[in-house]
């Protein structure tokens, strides 16, 4: 590998702003997803008539929330990895690998 077999015309320049394109893409699906859970818990709170019942509501929400995050969480880092590994193959090709 040697800085004359290095050609940057190799390297896609729109793999990382498609990524990014496509991370905020998610990242607003999801912020809007949690928002009606949001919403919709605020209106299942309101019904609540024993500090059972609210521990209960409390603890399912949480339960599923936390679920809920850990799959979005999951999704970005496929559209991460996505992306660098694209990136890593380009380069590796730009320089010659």
């Amino acid at each position: 590998m040697t800085i004359e077999s290095f050609d940057p015309s190799k390297i896609s320049l729109w793999t990382p702003l498609q990524v990014g394109q496509e991370f905020n893409a998610k990242i607003l699906e999801f912020a809007s997803a949690n928002a009606g859970s949001g919403f919709k818990f605020v209106a299942k709170l309101s019904s609540v008539k024993s500090p059972e019942q609210f521990a209960d509501l409390v603890t399912s929400h949480a339960s599923e929330n936390f679920k809920l995050l850990m799959d979005e969480f999951d999704e970005l880092l496929a559209i991460v990895k996505k992306g660098s590994y694209e990136n890593t193959d380009e380069v590796g090709g730009a320089i010659g690998d």
